[in-house]
């Protein structure tokens, strides 16, 4: 959509991934006006590009995981800085905050305990509020940036991209995670129009495929309740994919394999090697948390039979656990067969999962960080 928009406007624009070679080459001999990329720009992508250097870089900040965005951005800027030679032309660093639309239904939660109150006013003093929190925002990030381009030995306050340390344990599903991101990033370098649309129906494909579901819940072994969510520390979960969709997938890839070969071979062989694989069903005990009402559905509403499906986010919970696949949001449903199913959200890796859940790492307050800038 931002590109539709800019080429618009009449700039010439080219969308950059660190998943596809041909995306290298294109910057290396492009003459694009702007080059779009999102964090992948941190991993790997080199824009020196002598015969057209970059002259301005725009990082637009979200509010969300700050922590790690902070740092992909710097390595993402110090790409953009290009090699020894283009680095030595003058740049121009722009940060932009989005404002979000006020979300009506606070102020009619508001006004149920304060009906006398009078909307605007609070609307104008909740806006306030944010455009302070903006600008408080804006003093952290420039100032760690700051400190980062400057040359020189001085102090950098290195934020930090999370307060623990997690271990992969290994899942043929997770898996899946990588070269769906692949299949999705590759998509504006495919240049054929017909091969292009059969590469985003392979995404979708793989991603509407797969399920994942909680079968043989116990509530006799140990179990801890976050609301709104039970969390099970051994929980068998099933990972199946849609039979019906086997075949398609198949073709599919065989019809694309060279294509994607072009763009990255080590992606493709995986993509390849799963398939081959017969689209595994797996059912494994991992830390998984099941929604309260997932289990009303199942064992109170739900005819035999019947289902009810999901999708799973990013992140979820008070402390915004990390789920597994998140980012690409697999589906997760409740069935009343035999076994009977429960949607579920699969944790996936080893890391304390419990204090996340709870809230319970610090949030540093920005004025903290403000004074340690100081400092």
């Amino acid at each position: 959509m931002l590109k539709a928009r800019l080429e618009d406007e009449g700039y010439s624009c080219l969308v950059a991934t660190a998943d596809s070679r041909k995306s290298q080459e294109r910057i290396n001999q492009g003459n694009e006006d702007i080059i779009l990329s999102t964090s992948a720009l941190s991993r790997g992508i080199d824009l020196s590009r002598p015969h057209k250097p970059i002259n301005k870089i725009y990082a637009i900040i979200t509010d969300f995981g700050i922590e790690s965005n902070l740092v992909e951005m710097i390595q993402a800027i110090s790409r953009a800085r290009g090699d020894e030679e283009t680095e030595k032309n003058p740049k121009e660093l722009h940060f932009v905050y989005p404002i979000y639309p006020q979300w009506d239904a606070l102020f009619e939660r508001i006004l149920e305990y304060e009906p006398k109150a009078d909307e605007q006013i609070l609307r104008l003093m909740i806006r306030k509020h944010t455009l302070k929190q903006k600008l408080l925002l804006d003093r952290v990030v420039f100032g760690i940036v700051e400190q980062f381009v400057k040359s020189g030995k001085g102090k950098v306050l290195v934020p930090l991209p999370s307060q623990y340390a997690t271990r992969y344990i290994p899942n043929e599903v997770a898996d899946m995670e990588g070269f769906l991101s692949f299949l999705e990033n590759i998509v504006p370098f495919v240049e054929d129009k017909e091969k292009r649309e059969k590469v985003e129906n392979l995404y979708h494909t793989l991603l509407s495929a797969l399920f994942v579901s909680a079968v043989q819940i116990d509530f006799r072994k140990e179990f801890e309740y976050y609301h709104p969510y039970i969390l099970f520390e051994k929980q068998e979960v099933r990972s199946a994919f849609d039979n019906e969709k086997r075949g398609k997938i198949k073709k599919l890839f065989e019809e694309l394999e060279k294509i994607l070969k072009d763009h990255n071979q080590e992606k493709t062989d995986e993509i390849k090697s799963f398939i081959e694989g017969g689209l595994p069903y797996i059912s494994k005990s991992m830390p998984t948390i099941i929604p309260v009402y997932a289990l009303v559905l199942t064992e109170h509403f739900l005819k035999e039979k019947e289902t009810v499906q999901f999708k799973i986010r990013g992140r979820i919970g008070r402390g915004k656990a990390d789920t597994l696949m998140g980012d690409v949001e697999p589906f997760t449903y409740c069935l009343v067969g035999t076994p009977k199913e429960y949607a579920c959200v699969p944790l996936g890796e080893d890391y304390p999962y419990k204090e996340v859940l709870s809230g319970r790492f610090a949030k540093f307050p920005i004025e903290f960080i403000i004074k340690l800038l100081r400092e």
